[in-house]
């Protein structure tokens, strides 16, 4: 299993990436994960529905803070489920060498198209099981390991996302269950965890924090002001890692 991270996902510009880094450090048993978004429209030139929070793909690599505590991944979500393989290579360059890694904000994406694009580039790869892709497996969290055994030999991590990054709460009770299947079936895989998480929510972690401290944890709709501006709230973010880092030291 992989060092965690606490994860700001949404980034645009180097200096928001470099001030989390900075805010947070020292933090010596964490990563900051700066997730840096991409879509297919926006990898194609076009404009996402959230445009604030996608940047010219062209600009990505300038994007990640360089820091040993920082890790990079760009979150890509696809319109080409059965054809993503080369949008995946294609990111990896336009990543440069500052890229540790993807999260595939994808529903149950085909395993050996991920296995083809980033097999033997040691690249992080978290797979988020957002709610459609619970939905696909009744919400069991046995059946949940029985659909994760095809990408455990090309993915290092799980992301268990209620909210997809419009702030939807994390439902507790639900995600111990998901964690406990998932840990102690694929004791390798990082496990993180996101829906709603803000320096507001996060201490509601505590208990499962404190039982399963390896977790990993991100953040978005709830570090933006509301729309239709939809900006990072710099304030919210420095409040969300401070608590984080109250979350992670005392448990």
């Amino acid at each position: 299993m992989r060092k965690p991270y606490i994860g700001v996902s949404g980034i645009t510009l180097h200096a928001q990436g470099q001030e989390a880094v900075d805010h947070i450090l020292p933090l010596p048993n964490h990563f900051v994960m700066i997730g840096v978004l991409v879509s297919s429209k926006t990898l194609s030139g076009q404009q996402n529905r959230y445009p604030n929070r996608y940047p010219n793909v062209r600009h990505i690599r300038s994007v990640f803070p360089i820091h040993p505590c920082a890790l990079n991944l760009i979150h890509f979500s696809t319109d080409f489920p059965n054809g993503f393989q080369g949008e995946l290579e294609q990111l990896v360059k336009l990543g440069g060498p500052n890229l540790h890694g993807f999260q595939l904000n994808m529903v149950w994406p085909d395993a050996e198209q991920i296995r083809a694009a980033l097999e033997g580039k040691n690249l992080r790869t978290v797979l988020q099981i957002g709610p459609r892709a619970m939905t696909k497996v009744g919400n069991d969290p046995e059946m949940l390991v029985i659909r994760l055994s095809a990408y455990t030999d090309m993915i290092t991590d799980v992301l268990l996302d209620a909210s997809r990054g419009v702030g939807k709460d994390l439902d507790l009770v639900e995600a111990e269950r998901m964690v406990k299947e998932i840990h102690d079936r694929f004791p390798q895989l990082g496990i993180g965890i996101a829906g709603g998480l803000s320096g507001q929510t996060l201490p509601c972690l505590r208990p499962l924090v404190q039982k399963y401290p390896f977790l990993s944890i991100d953040a978005e709709g709830k570090l933006r002001t509301p729309a239709p501006e939809d900006q990072l709230d710099q304030e919210a973010i420095h409040r969300y890692l401070d608590a984080a880092k109250t979350l992670f030291q005392n448990s």
